[in-house]
């Protein structure tokens, strides 16, 4: 059985989509074709977003999971090698500090 898609998982691919439709081409061309294809492949074809490329995405009225892909995207693909470091320290301390707690 393949994996269900809904409406709202829709909505945010659409989301998605937009936003990296907004990327300059080298920001683009560091994402996986099929990713993208994926995102295009599963949006909703109806749905206009009320995404704005001259607001900072923290400051829109998207979809939290919209952001959660983003923020995944972004440390995967866009971030330089400075910045995924950066985030590795700070996945590491937080994993620290859970292990703490739940002793």
């Amino acid at each position: 059985m393949g994996v269900v898609i809904d409406y709202e998982d829709k909505i945010s691919y659409t989301e998605v989509y937009d936003i990296l439709m907004f990327l300059n081409d080298e920001e683009k061309n560091k994402i996986p074709n099929k990713l993208i294809d994926f995102f295009k492949n599963n949006k909703l074809e109806n749905y206009i977003t009320k995404v704005n490329p001259y607001i900072p995405l923290e400051l829109q009225k998207v979809r939290k999971e919209t952001k959660a892909i983003i923020a995944c995207i972004y440390r995967k693909y866009l971030a330089d090698e400075e910045e995924k470091e950066e985030f590795k320290k700070k996945d590491l301390k937080e994993i620290k500090e859970e292990r703490k707690h739940n002793k």
